[in-house]
């Protein structure tokens, strides 16, 4: 396997890790009454996730 494919496999495993600690960050904050987030908060806060972990293995 050349080191494109193993960067190309490492990026989506590390997406994939963020994407979960997103969602059970979000089901925290749901499941706390007083502190509901709007939909389109979280999908602007998984989007600034998305492209602030795609710029940072970009520099790798």
């Amino acid at each position: 396997m050349d080191f494109q494919m193993y960067k190309y496999i490492s990026t989506i495993r590390n997406l994939e890790i963020v994407k979960i600690k997103v969602v059970s960050i979000y089901a925290r904050l749901c499941s706390l009454p007083f502190k509901r987030l709007q939909l389109s908060s979280f999908i602007s806060l998984l989007s600034f996730v998305y492209l602030y972990t795609t710029m940072t293995k970009a520099f790798y």
